[in-house]
């Protein structure tokens, strides 16, 4: 694998190992948010919706109370009307409760036994009234002892059923968010540790992928400039950058060799040469001083040679001198001769002359 792949898959494994942590803590706070998000818009509104009810069921019933103590047209009237405006509120909310905020069959189910109780003790209350109303106190009176208790404590257990489903529906919602923290943490930590495990042993060998050759070829730089040894190779099996580098450095350590291996063949047929050459050499001292020696020998020989040439030109000219003395006494011996042979001639003649 090359260097840039290997340092890509260095810097790409954290990065996933980062978007997968994160979608996991994405994915719980989402699940955090959902529940949040539940209680804000049902449980919280729904405890806060039922309170209210009960808060208003309970002023209503003290304000029944107070009509059924209260002498006066007016003051009753005052009491009624207030009466009335509780009913409005109780019967809004628990309205809007059943439309809006009913989170389970349950929940359902408690609104309505709810509605049902308010709507027996808005009967209960009514009958009151028109007992206060009508001047009856002591009737009034005799209906709040008897039946007081029961209407009102049957509306408040509803009530409070109502708010025991949206209690149990908020414990539920906080056990299944402690429940997803907790699987949102498991998970978050065991895969940060998995992934700092598999970072870390694929960058170990990533790294010792790249170190370990570039050691190698140092340290086989270093043997070879130390000890001009270029026989020594190393085995790496890598196909990346650094592996051509070494099968470049191993080729030229190669080439280095195979030149310096024909140098010294060059060399030792130099040394042959030169070997040669001088045992030539020493032949033509040996042949010089020979010839040197003849020539001297020579030189001696015609040194006497040319003092015996000049004896011999010396003696020549001497011969020369007799040769020419010698002519000149031949010639006037051949006119003698001539003179001679023509005395004889004549003396012929006259001896035939005579004959």
């Amino acid at each position: 694998m090359p260097i840039a792949k290997k340092i890509a898959l260095m810097v790409i494994l954290p990065i996933i190992a980062l978007l997968i942590l994160g979608a996991i803590t994405i994915r719980g706070q989402y699940n955090l948010n959902s529940k949040l998000q539940e209680l804000n818009n049902n449980i919280v509104p729904s405890l806060k919706a039922t309170s209210v009810i009960q808060r208003d069921v309970t002023v209503m019933h003290a304000v029944v109370y107070r009509h059924v103590l209260a002498n006066e047209d007016k003051e009753m009237d005052k009491q009624a009307e207030r009466i009335q405006d509780f009913k409005k509120s109780v019967t809004s909310e628990l309205e809007r409760y059943e439309k809006e905020l009913v989170t389970n069959d349950a929940d359902r189910a408690a609104i309505k036994d709810s509605k049902a109780a308010f709507a027996a003790y808005s009967e209960f209350a009514d009958k009151v009234l028109a007992a206060s109303r009508s001047g009856d106190k002591a009737g009034a009176q005799a209906l709040m002892a008897k039946e007081a208790t029961p209407k009102r404590k049957a509306l408040t257990d509803s009530i409070g059923a109502v708010i025991k489903v949206n209690e149990d529906v908020a414990a539920q919602v906080a056990a299944e968010s402690d429940a997803d923290f907790k699987t949102t943490s498991r998970l978050s930590i065991g895969f940060a540790v998995v992934m700092m495990i598999v970072v870390a042993v694929a960058g170990l060998t990533i790294g010792r992928s790249i170190t370990t050759p570039v050691i190698a070829m140092r340290d086989s730089l270093v043997a070879t400039t130390r000890d001009l040894d270029f026989t020594h190779r190393l085995n790496l099996q890598s196909n990346d950058e650094i592996g051509q580098a070494v099968q470049a450095y191993e080729g030229l350590l190669s080439k280095l060799q195979q030149s310096f291996r024909e140098i010294q063949e060059r060399i030792d047929g130099v040394y042959a040469a030169a070997a040669g050459m001088s045992r030539s050499a020493n032949e033509i001292s040996s042949s010089s001083m020979t010839q040197s020696d003849s020539a001297s020998g020579m030189a001696a020989s015609i040194e006497e040679m040319t003092v015996s040439v000049n004896h011999i030109a010396t003696r020549a000219s001497e011969v020369g001198s007799h040769a020419s003395n010698s002519g000149k006494e031949a010639e006037k011996g051949a006119e003698v001769i001539l003179a001679t042979g023509a005395h004889i001639g004549r003396g012929n003649h006259q001896s035939q002359d005579i004959g």
